[in-house]
């Protein structure tokens, strides 16, 4: 399952959905690109229930799908990379809903791992204090301010997270590597998670 970015308020499906499932297929992969709500159609943790509903979906229709509901693969970026992070993880994820197991893999291309991170550069951090600010609006909804550390990727891995490849630009200004892939990245280190984290240099966001 593909999780576009758009930083919940947008669903970048033809840049980062679509191009990415015809990829996988192409290796002989079955691969479904979620549209989850976002913006003003969105609510409370409502991308989340949005990613359950299509996972209970396919696994009721597998032998259409022609797919395994064992072993599957979560594959999300940028603000599609956090969804899919929280979706793995024990506190929001997929303990909550009936009949999801959960996922083996958790695949994170430039994820957006903390939405009140600062690097201390004017320009960018006015940016992400409207990015940031959106996104945690309409993905948190009215509880936005109380709830918005519930949103941090680096803080919702724990033991017993599913495997992760994630990779990162170093010239990433919109989720700086540092802020955001290093940080997972300890979590990872600290709960002895297995992963693997590509850093790309002279690479930034949306590739």
């Amino acid at each position: 399952m593909i999780c576009p970015g758009g930083g919940y308020t947008d669903c970048a499906v033809d840049s980062e959905g679509f191009p990415g499932a015809n990829a996988v297929n192409e290796k002989g992969y079955t691969a479904f690109v979620l549209k989850y709500r976002v913006g003003e159609h969105c609510s409370k943790y409502a991308p989340l229930d949005d990613l359950a509903r299509a996972i209970t979906y396919i696994n009721n229709n597998a032998d259409t799908f022609n797919v395994v509901k064992e072993d599957y693969a979560l594959c999300g970026f940028s603000a599609g990379g956090n969804l899919v992070g929280l979706f793995g993880s024990d506190g929001l994820g997929y303990k909550n809903y009936a009949n999801v197991t959960k996922p083996s893999t958790i695949i994170l291309g430039y994820p957006w791992a903390n939405t009140e991170a600062y690097n201390y550069n004017f320009a960018y951090d006015i940016f992400a204090l409207v990015l940031g600010g959106n996104g945690r609006k309409a993905f948190l909804g009215d509880e936005h301010k109380a709830l918005k550390d519930t949103m941090r990727l680096d803080l919702a891995i724990g033991e017993g997270y599913p495997n992760v490849y994630m990779m990162q630009g170093a010239f990433d200004i919109i989720t700086p590597k540092t802020l955001n892939g290093d940080k997972i990245a300890e979590a990872l280190e600290q709960y002895k998670v297995p992963y693997f984290y590509e850093g790309v240099r002279k690479v930034n966001h949306g590739v």
